[in-house]
Order: C-alpha cells, then structure tokens, then sequence
C-alpha cells in the first residue's frame, strides 16, 4: 500500500495534478492512466509540472521518475509497464 501512494504522489510532484479528479470527465481524470498513456506516446512535455524547469531538459530522468511511479501503482490500474 505505501509503495502504491509513494507512486501517486510522485506523479502529483512531476505532473502537478492531483491523482484522481471527480470533476473532470476527460482521460485525464486518472493521472496515473494518462501518465502512461503520454509515456507509451512519448509526449512527456505535456503532463511536466511547469515549475520544474530543471528536470524539463532531461528526458530520461522524467522518463525513469515516471516508470518508477507507475510501478507503484501498477497494481491498482493493471498496467504492464
């Protein structure tokens, strides 16, 4: 279980959104699915956080943040990443 909300609020830091939004009826509702969505696309860009302006030139430290959360919460979505 803490491995899992490490993985979700990992995601919030490096996409500055919150894990699950009620109000929002669009893909982007569930993070972590859209996460891996933009990951599998490779448009990383679109889920940055824009205050972090260090990280946005290093592909493949996001890329490797972005992994590691989403094999924390793997288990929850049923995604094979």
């Amino acid at each position: 279980m803490y491995v899992a909300i490490y993985g979700v609020v990992l995601l919030e830091i490096i996409g500055g959104w919150r894990s699950y939004d009620l109000g929002d009826d669009s893909e982007k509702a569930h993070f972590p699915s859209y996460a891996f969505k933009i990951l599998e696309e490779g448009k990383l860009r679109e889920i940055l956080e824009p205050r972090l302006e260090i990280i946005k030139n290093d592909h493949e430290t996001v890329e490797t943040a972005i992994k590691v959360a989403l094999w924390c919460v793997q288990d929850d979505m049923q995604l094979g990443v």
